[in-house]
């Protein structure tokens, strides 16, 4: 692959220079460096880049209904954890088969209030609960035990970090006057006792709650750029690694462009001629996943070949939102289809549009289930 790998900056990554205050900098140069304009082709049909697909029926239960979905983890024995936007999570194995809700919703100890996210550690299930962190088994799904964030900027992502600590991730300063400012940070790192050990990746340029961090395997988490640099940020046991950068050359969004040119409207951030926020990263063996907001707010997706560097991209339409690439594990990137009730006879972009054509053949009434996507693509030339 056509990597360009800085083996100073790999080791300024793996150790952080960090001051007495236990304030880090993080390299602004990535490990792995891609320019997806040109090296990825456009395409409107992706059938002639997937190599597999395969359709797991989830099982709809009456106590495990699946609602819009939030987020998707992939546990490394490849079982499945569904967030739901009721703060609902419920897990499954591979073949589908339920097996456990985790808690419910309420005021006792054992429950939470509500989700903003969740991550997986190598015994738990994490759960971010406004300012608490509920943590339960795994395998059981029994309450095991609470951290107390101490800070009470709110937090919108969560990741686990070494020895049962986590990393913690702000979009918002606690102060609204330091949002346009670079006084504060972004990452917090706390140990198991819920004790800050340090902040990091200081606040350079606007940020949005918005798919922060995102899982793949083997349980690996990312934090998404947070400036037009366009680093994906390796959230690692104990170190950040700045892993992999996305330049969109001329068309890359500009520095501070939201309080410098978009008069600090979203609208107009978010409308521009530019590319920016790339997000929900997910890699298999092979192969790289992520989504980008272009020109116009258009909404591309990218597949890049680990092999090669090159790749292909594609748009997806609005209509395309109730299925997306959401999670992977070693071999397959995954997305859930939701039940329908009713055939589907919406527009929709490449993705969308070769699932349904594939899973018709399989099943002629596929819109009265919920079905796991897994799809691996090919090695791009």
């Amino acid at each position: 692959m056509k990597y360009k790998i800085y083996i100073v900056l790999f080791f300024c990554a793996f150790l952080c220079a960090c001051n007495s205050n236990n304030n880090c900098n993080i390299a602004e140069e990535a490990e792995v460096k891609f320019k997806p304009l040109s090296e990825t082709i456009m395409v409107e049909d992706i059938k002639e880049y997937v190599e597999d697909i395969v359709f797991v029926p989830i099982a709809n239960e009456t106590n495990a209904l699946i609602s819009d979905i939030a987020k998707v983890l992939v546990d490394t024995n490849n079982d499945i954890y569904i967030l739901d936007t009721r703060s609902t999570i419920t897990v499954y194995d591979k073949t589908g088969k339920f097996k456990m809700k985790i808690s419910n919703k309420g005021r006792a100890t054992n429950e939470y209030l509500g989700i903003s996210d969740f991550a997986l550690n190598s015994d738990e299930v994490v759960i971010l609960d406004g300012l608490k962190i509920k943590c339960y088994n795994k395998n059981t799904g029994d309450y095991t035990r609470t951290i107390d964030i101490p800070f009470k900027t709110p937090c919108d992502a969560i990741a686990p970090d070494a020895n049962g600590g986590m990393y913690l991730y702000a979009a918002y300063p606690a102060d609204p006057n330091l949002i346009d400012k670079t006084k504060d940070f972004l990452l917090y790192r706390i140990d198991k006792d819920g004790e800050i050990v340090e902040q990091l990746v200081p606040r350079l340029d606007n940020t949005i709650s918005l798919y922060n961090i995102s899982q793949s395997q083997p349980n690996k988490y990312y934090l998404r750029p947070q400036n037009n640099s366009h680093i994906f940020y390796e959230l690692a046991h104990g170190y950040i690694l700045a892993k992999y950068q996305f330049d969109f050359e001329e068309q890359n969004i500009p520095h501070r462009y939201f309080f410098n040119n978009a008069q600090e409207d979203l609208g107009n951030y978010i409308m521009s001629d530019y590319y920016k926020l790339p997000m929900s990263f997910y890699e298999t063996q092979k192969s790289i996943f992520l989504k980008v907001c272009g020109p116009q707010a258009k909404e591309i997706n990218i597949v890049y070949s680990k092999d090669s560097s090159n790749g292909i991209r594609w748009n997806n339409l609005l209509d395309d939102l109730s299925m997306q690439i959401s999670a992977s594990d070693g071999e397959y990137f995954y997305a859930i289809l939701p039940e329908l009730q009713m055939e589907d006879i919406k527009l929709h972009g490449p993705f969308y549009k070769f699932v349904i054509e594939k899973l018709r053949k399989q099943d002629q009434k596929w819109f009265q289930k919920t079905y796991l996507v897994k799809v691996k693509f090919k090695a791009c030339a």
